[in-house]
């Protein structure tokens, strides 16, 4: 399995000293922000395909893809600040998408605040 699709959450929680059950609802849904934009970015690949849209355009889609999951391999379960970040940046992303706005990759995105 490549290592992007190494991905465990029941792993992650593992490697946490203890969990209470929000903590593992707020990180399982950081992760489905992750995995929400990740699909979003799937969807303007297909339709930038269908459209015909030069290898540039698709090749930055298809590299926000790989960053977004990439970022959620990043995501420590028990950094709570980082957690909730997570979830409001991969959301805002996602919604962007959707819309067909423009997107940005922030690598900063886990200091914000």
């Amino acid at each position: 399995m490549p290592e992007d699709q190494d991905f465990s959450i029941l792993k992650a929680m593992r490697s946490s000293d203890s969990w209470d059950s929000q903590e593992a609802v707020n990180y399982e849904v950081a992760i489905e922000a992750v995995n929400t934009a990740v699909g979003a970015f799937s969807a303007r690949i297909a339709a930038a395909e269908r459209a015909g849209l030069g290898d540039g355009g698709l090749e930055a889609l298809r590299a926000g893809a790989i960053w977004c999951a990439r970022q959620r391999r990043a995501i420590k379960p028990d950094d709570h600040d980082q957690v909730a970040l997570a979830r409001r940046y991969f959301t805002a992303l996602a919604e962007r998408l959707r819309e067909g706005g423009a997107f940005d990759i922030d690598e900063s995105w886990w200091r914000a605040g």
